[in-house]
């Protein structure tokens, strides 16, 4: 009789080579079964890198070891269900190897009987029995086959067979794995990380995944076909990175991951002289497997590597590793990277580029002007530098209010890089300024679909679906934010709103109730709920929210735009003007909206409507299509 199944324990039945979890069986290719019976048969024991290509590929084939070590450890995790921040099975030791920390049992089932192996019995004598050695040599001569034709093929660079490359319409790059043993040189495995995907994304034909999705994979055990399911492509690049004094070693593999069938893979080491040339090529090669087709001006931008010195370049790569976090101190890091890169080279674009954008993100009245001054010095540097008119644009528009400029920045940048989210976002926001609801709609789904797991991306799409009344699309946008964040206070708010347009005034309450709960920024959420109140006839109730708004705004900031909605509802129309004339003063954004956001209709016909919207320059508002 098989032993007894202990709950929990991984159990690897050697004669049936079979591993199961809690009594069930769990699929496991070749080489991450024999990579994660090595790793038990020594467990507690560090396994270095060097040993497990030792002992699990044959002397003298090339192999890329590192990338297929990574490959294996992550499908052992994904079938123990481990989690690699919190191992209770496989932990890595950064940059020797791995140690098995958790219980699992080596057996040997035959029909004569079960017999257990411990984890103190070498593999090579639980298998020496006369049974296993017919499978063995047959495994063998299989394995031996295998490699030679992958050796064939890999020999003759032939192409990817039309099956698999003609359905690759679309593609996530994942986070490279930082193999220098150094976690300081994490910024270079994310920098090149994003540097790829940015090389691929200017392939119109291409629809590549942006990196605030992919990066929510970089410490995950999911299975390639899970990830591809969850980000909607069918082809991953997953690989590794490592610099080592003036050697630069990429790893790269290009998976299709609908059945996880390795399509290409490539190891690269150069000089670090050379790694400007180095990311293009790496670029250039996933390009071709992939099979898209390249403009002239593609293929161009693809072959042609910054002007920088790699040094300015890992300036440049420190810097956006800087940007992401959005804090006050990492985006003054940035922006002194950005800084010390021109004083090394005045002509470096996107140096300026970066600062636009950096200063742009903090959004401070004093940051706007030198946002703007970097990317005029951007674009007259390079007129084709896609995250330049992407920052002008935004300035364009919501500081400046010019709706026309704003349109032809916005374009250029989604032309140069047709798989920005971030420029199609900034587009739909002015083509929803402009009342070009459906226009408007379509762009903030295209960045949806290449930001799939951006709550922001997400927001702003069910924002726009608001103001175009889509009330159906709007509880679509939410409920994709909400299954990420389930506190997220502007989906919340954007639903909450939705409710009231549909005259459903209590769910509209349990929305901003929730979103009350949730984070900071309440006063937002008080003039909603007011709004509400006000809008529902229970006027004691929104007559007690005013004072309380009152109140709050001689201690502390109350958003002008809210409060003039709020007021607007409640039909204290002063109010509401005093208000509208705050965010003028302030140059908000929100104004860019007058035109086309219903819940200001009950100020359309007081002259001082009017003259705002002259002042802002917008043209007359147009019909609206919700009501409230």
């Amino acid at each position: 009789m098989p032993a007894e199944v202990q709950a929990g324990k991984p159990r690897i039945d050697l004669s049936r080579y079979e591993l199961s979890l809690n009594g069930r069986r769990v699929k496991l290719e070749h080489q991450p079964m024999e990579l994660l019976i090595l790793l038990v048969q020594k467990k507690g024991q560090l396994v270095t890198r060097e040993e497990i290509v030792r002992k699990l590929w044959v002397k003298g084939v090339f192999v890329d070891a590192d990338q297929s070590i990574n490959a294996a450890v992550r499908k052992i995790r994904f079938a123990l269900k481990d989690d690699p921040t919190q191992p209770k099975y496989l932990e890595t030791v950064v940059g020797k190897g791995y140690r098995f920390v958790g219980d699992a049992e080596l057996i040997d089932t035959t029909d004569t009987g079960a017999t257990a192996i411990g984890s103190g019995v070498a593999f090579s004598e639980a298998i020496s029995g006369s049974h296993w050695r017919p499978r063995l040599l047959l495994a063998g001569v299989v394995c031996l086959v295998a490699v030679a034709l992958l050796l064939w093929s890999w020999s003759r660079r032939s192409p990817t067979p039309k099956r698999v490359s003609a359905a690759i319409q679309s593609i996530a790059v994942l986070p490279l794995a930082n193999l220098s043993g150094d976690p300081a040189q994490d910024y270079f495995a994310d920098g090149m990380t994003d540097e790829l995907i940015t090389d691929l994304a200017q392939i119109s034909s291409l629809r590549v995944v942006s990196r605030t999705s992919v990066m929510r994979y970089q410490h995950n055990s999911k299975s390639l076909p899970d990830i591809a399911r969850e980000l909607n492509v069918n082809a991953v690049v997953e690989g590794s990175i490592a610099r080592s004094g003036d050697q630069v070693r990429i790893t790269a593999q290009l998976v299709d991951a609908r059945d996880d069938h390795h399509i290409w893979a490539q190891s690269y080491q150069r000089n670090f002289s050379q790694l400007l040339t180095l990311q293009n090529e790496v670029s250039r090669d996933i390009a071709e497997q992939v099979r898209v087709e390249l403009t002239a001006a593609e293929h161009s931008r693809l072959s042609t590597p910054r002007h920088l010195s790699p040094d300015d370049y890992l300036l440049y790569l420190k810097a956006h590793y800087y940007m992401h976090p959005g804090t006050e101190a990492s985006m003054a890091k940035a922006i002194d990277c950005f800084n010390l890169i021109l004083s090394h080279n005045p002509s470096a674009a996107i140096a300026y580029a970066g600062l636009a954008e950096t200063y742009g993100m903090i959004g401070t009245p004093e940051m706007i002007p030198r946002a703007r001054d970097a990317a005029q010095k951007a674009l007259a540097l390079d007129a084709n530098l896609a995250d330049a008119h992407e920052a002008m644009a935004s300035i364009l528009l919501q500081y400046d209010w010019n709706l026309a400029g704003a349109g032809e920045e916005s374009r250029r940048a989604v032309a140069l890089n047709p798989n920005s989210a971030s420029a199609h976002s900034g587009y739909a926001l002015q083509l929803l300024a402009s009342g070009d609801f459906d226009e408007a709609l379509d762009e903030s789904r295209k960045a949806v679909a290449l930001d799939p797991l951006s709550v922001g991306r997400t927001t702003i799409a069910e924002m726009v679906a608001f103001f175009a009344g889509k009330h159906q699309d709007v509880t679509e946008f939410a409920d994709r934010v909400l299954a990420v964040e389930p506190a997220r206070q502007r989906a919340l708010y954007w639903l909450g709103y939705s409710y009231e347009q549909q005259s459903d005034f209590a769910h509209a309450l349990a929305e901003y109730a929730k979103a009350d709960a949730s984070e900071d920024g309440h006063g937002i959420i008080l003039a909603a709920v007011g709004r509400s109140y006000a809008l529902s006839g229970r006027l004691a109730e929104a007559q007690r929210i005013a004072k309380k708004l009152q109140q709050m705004s001689t201690h502390e900031y109350v958003w002008p735009f809210d409060a003039a909605l709020f007021y607007t509802a409640l039909g204290r129309k002063d109010l509401a003007f005093q208000w509208l004339e705050k965010c003028y003063q302030n140059r908000d954004g929100w104004l860019i909206l007058l035109n086309v956001d219903p819940r200001l209709n009950g100020l359309h016909s007081d002259p001082r409507f009017e003259d705002l919207v002259r002042r802002v320059g917008l043209p007359p508002p147009r019909q609206n299509r919700t009501r409230l």
